[in-house]
């Protein structure tokens, strides 16, 4: 064990010396920072005995970078399923609990609507059945008197029109 812990403490910095007398610096990646939900995902593992495999982080990064730290985070905590899940069980029940509470965000705007519109109407400012069928019926009625006015009133341009073309052309009847 010791030799172990000698050989690591000489290859401390990342240089590969070739078989000649030349070193060739390693270029490494910068050290990634891990996501929120990583350690979560880490105790998911060993809760479920199952063992990471190597890029497993990365492939699990990558499908889940359209989602929150604390959505992933959420749902690994809360999943009880008898074997480790997959990234792609894991993003079904981000959507599924997505859609879950974009339903229940559409029914509260139907209650406060309900409750907006039961306020109006004890305060008189929402027509009753009766008051918008009387409304409904004088539009109506208005519609059918401007639309008769329209009518007559198209009447009468055409004449104009027709005798104003005779009067030019002459007596054309």
């Amino acid at each position: 064990m010791e030799k172990i812990g000698n050989l690591l403490k000489q290859n401390d910095s990342p240089v590969l010396k070739s078989s000649g007398s030349t070193t060739t610096a390693l270029s490494l990646p910068e050290p990634l920072e891990l996501p929120q939900w990583a350690e979560t995902l880490t105790q998911v593992a060993q809760d479920k005995r199952h063992d990471l495999a190597p890029g497993i982080l990365r492939l699990w990064r990558e499908k889940l970078k359209s989602y929150r730290d604390a959505e992933i985070n959420e749902v690994l905590l809360l999943y009880s399923g008898e074997f480790f899940p997959s990234v792609d069980a894991i993003t079904e029940i981000i959507e599924r609990r997505r859609e879950v509470k974009g339903m229940e965000r559409g029914h509260s705007d139907w209650e406060r609507w309900k409750a907006e519109n039961e306020r109006a109407q004890a305060e008189g400012r929402v027509l009753t059945p009766e008051q918008m069928a009387e409304f409904m019926n004088n539009c109506k009625e208005i519609f059918a008197r401007s639309s008769k006015q329209d009518l007559q009133q198209k009447s009468l341009d055409h004449t104009a029109l027709h005798q104003a073309r005779v009067l030019k052309g002459g007596a054309k009847a």
